[in-house]
């Protein structure tokens, strides 16, 4: 590099939002001619415990707001699935990508969950117990709803009561067993989804030789300049563990500037084009990658806008407002310009049940 940008200066600050915009596929262009899968698979995982905004997140970076099909279709087809992963959130990811992405994301959600599933009595017999009800109905039937899932459960006599219906359904997603793939009614979100067996394509792959390293270059790619502080917050592993998969990529990535005294990057390939100044104005879904993966998210939004979006005490993220790469504060309908009020009537209109 030339030169290290420093974000406390406004051009360099301006350069590296532009960086991330391009990154996140919301700069003027950069996700023409891609398939939602190809969306996903160049975010690796988004976010998507609220599966509506989850869904307008990539149809955002798909260029496809005004319609839903892409995504409901990528679901019903098996290109793209659901699943608890970094963190132990619900993400969204293309199909390929899930079975390296479980392997090494469900070690680190066992253990800190281990003391609470110790306290529910889960133990490795009852989810052997628990998955085997679900291979006879997946069997039976292809899939089944969560409803379905635990009304099985429970003739069979197992004990559901204190989130112990949720846990197993995690317990199976991390066995591989079970995803969440096509929507129970295509017009709405509400309705959830069908749980699925793991598509083979998830499984069948090589792993990565070392799925550490190419999660942060997965995650370079879809949300840099981004630090190894905000990738280790992303990954839900140890900084000291995103420090040493960087050393071993050596310089496949490359710092381009730094934020608050920490050097953020790029893949290196993905620094041979000039940023544009940061450009767009768009309505961001709750949770949304743009602002929600990072552990410091001062370099797109100021402490004002962080009050207003979120997380707050109950661990809620809003939606909010982005435009020029700041985000300015959490979406609401009141007092709205122009272009915020046609973003907000897509939005609503995307969430909204309808007959496709």
């Amino acid at each position: 590099m030339d030169q290290i940008l420093d974000s406390r200066r406004g051009t360099d600050r301006s350069r590296l939002r532009a960086l991330r915009l391009r990154s996140h596929l919301l700069a003027p262009g950069t996700a023409r001619d891609r398939t939602v899968g190809a969306v996903a698979a160049h975010m690796l995982a988004s976010q998507a415990q609220d599966l509506a905004g989850g869904a307008y997140a990539l149809s955002l970076r798909h260029g496809s707001t005004a319609q839903r099909q892409p995504v409901v279709h990528a679901l019903e087809r098996g290109e793209l699935v659901r699943s608890w992963l970094m963190r132990g959130t619900l993400h969204l990811c293309q199909s390929q990508d899930l079975g390296w992405l479980v392997r090494l994301s469900a070690p680190r959600v066992a253990q800190s969950a281990a003391t609470r599933r110790a306290d529910q009595h889960i133990t490795a017999t009852v989810v052997d117990d628990a998955a085997a009800h679900v291979m006879d109905l997946f069997r039976r039937e292809g899939r089944a709803s969560r409803e379905l899932i635990q009304r099985r459960w429970q003739e069979a006599g197992l004990d559901l009561r204190d989130g112990r219906g949720y846990a197993l359904l995690q317990e199976l997603s991390y066995r591989l067993l079970i995803c969440q793939g096509p929507l129970i009614d295509p017009g709405s979100w509400s309705a959830g989804q069908y749980f699925v067996p793991v598509p083979e394509v998830a499984t069948a792959g090589a792993e990565p030789a070392d799925p550490l390293a190419e999660l942060l270059l997965g995650y370079l790619r879809g949300h840099g300049p981004a630090s190894l502080r905000d990738a280790a917050w992303y990954a839900g592993h140890p900084l000291g563990a995103l420090r040493a998969a960087a050393k071993r990529l050596g310089d496949r990535i490359q710092a381009v500037g730094t934020h608050e005294g920490e050097p953020l990057y790029l893949r290196t390939e993905d620094n041979d084009a000039p940023a544009d100044q940061p450009a767009g104005r768009y309505l961001l879904p709750p949770f949304d990658e743009y602002y929600i993966s990072y552990a410091d998210r001062s370099l797109v939004a100021d402490g004002q806008a962080q009050a207003s979006v979120g997380p707050g005490r109950n661990g809620m993220v809003k939606a909010s407002w982005l435009r020029s790469g700041s985000v300015l504060g959490a979406a609401g309908p009141d007092g709205l310009t122009q272009w915020q009020s046609q973003q907000w009537q897509r939005y609503q209109q995307y969430r909204a049940p309808r007959q496709d």
